[in-house]
């Protein structure tokens, strides 16, 4: 095999290796996005919550007043 048969060869290694990079980095903007987006529907879940319990604070304190 001369020089010019194996420089080929590992033309066309170093493409699939490309293509596979590619894919790769597709596959992870995909989970990215995916994360960013589970992150919001987190982070809205938490401000619920975070106003569910400042409404049981208030309905503690008024309590409290009434009995003291």
């Amino acid at each position: 095999m001369g020089f010019a048969e194996r420089q080929r060869q590992v033309d066309k290694w170093c493409e699939a290796m490309e293509a596979s990079i590619r894919k790769v980095d597709t596959l992870f903007e995909a989970i990215e996005m995916g994360f960013a987006e589970r992150q919001l529907q987190v982070d809205k879940l938490c401000e619920a919550m975070e106003a569910s319990i400042r409404k049981v604070d208030k309905l503690y304190k008024a309590i409290e007043m009434g009995i003291c």
